[in-house]
């Protein structure tokens, strides 16, 4: 066997034992966390287009500002209580 052949082997072993990981890892974790609601589901989903548009930084640095550059960011625009 040359040595490419055995690497190949050897790299398909670990792909191998690396699904397995995943699979387990899926299965642990969807048994200890509850599903999330339809209303978490949808906040979460603002909160990701929110950090996609802004980022972390950005958005802090913003937060007092009127407008969020034309985008009505509901979290930008928000009165401070």
């Amino acid at each position: 066997m040359t040595d490419t052949e055995r690497q190949q082997k050897e790299g398909y072993a670990r792909l191998e034992e690396a699904k397995k990981f995943a699979h387990w890892s899926k299965k642990d974790r969807e048994a200890r966390l509850p599903s999330l609601t339809a209303e978490q589901k949808a906040q979460m989903s603002q909160y990701l287009r929110l950090v996609e548009a802004h980022g972390w930084n950005k958005a802090l640095e913003m937060e007092g500002k009127d407008q969020c550059e034309g985008s009505g960011c509901p979290f930008l625009n928000r009165k401070k209580t």
